[in-house]
């Protein structure tokens, strides 16, 4: 019965995997030819998500077609030939199938033991050499949002913590005491470090 129900699962995501693909490729055949923003039909059936929250689980294929049916013709053609807007777009199919790849798995980039793959393409000579010849750089909004939450937060609380630290031990100090919280924040946190590669290296 176990096996039933694995095989079952396994099936279902299969499927949900094909039918997203399917509608994925069916979208950069058709970008070239549709208009590049949305139209006022594809805009009005955008209120049709405005549901309340389904109480039971929904078939994933279902859920992906819906998708597909509003929000493909919902999307800017940023990837088309014919978008001149702001300073984005383009796509080359290389990409969007790395990009696939690595949405299946899934990586938490965070440390190299999480990750080796994650860690070693962040560190490919080719890409440091590339940095070195360029004066743009380029990122990815979750890149961005991973660097601030990750990073550049805790850096923060790190230094206010520090901060408060020694005017603390000041104040004991003057009293004739000593602070409770010297020697308990110990050296800097890596996500601090990583902040400061992050800004240096972009």
């Amino acid at each position: 019965m176990a096996t039933d129900a694995g095989a079952g699962e396994q099936s279902l995501s299969s499927d949900v995997l094909n039918l997203a693909a399917d509608k994925a490729r069916r979208y950069v055949r058709d970008i070239p030819e549709r208009r590049v923003s949305p139209s006022e039909a594809a805009l009005t059936a955008l209120s049709e998500l405005m549901e309340p929250f389904p109480s039971l689980p929904s078939d994933p294929c279902e859920v992906i077609t819906r998708l597909d049916q509003i929000g493909s013709a919902a999307t800017v053609a940023t990837t088309g030939g014919r978008y001149f807007g702001f300073v984005n777009g383009g796509m080359v199919p290389a990409a969007l199938a790395a990009n696939w790849l690595a949405a299946a798995w899934n990586q938490n980039a965070a440390l190299r033991v999480m990750s080796p793959i994650a860690a070693e393409l962040e560190c490919l000579p080719s890409l440091r050499n590339w940095r070195k010849l360029s004066s743009v750089g380029f990122v990815r909004h979750l890149d961005c949002r991973r660097t601030v939450r990750g990073a550049w937060l805790p850096a923060r609380r790190w230094r206010i913590s520090r901060r408060l630290s020694r005017h603390v031990t000041r104040c004991l100090r003057a009293q004739g005491g000593m602070s409770p919280l010297t020697g308990c924040l110990g050296p800097r946190p890596s996500t601090w470090l990583q902040a400061r590669k992050s800004m240096l290296r972009y």
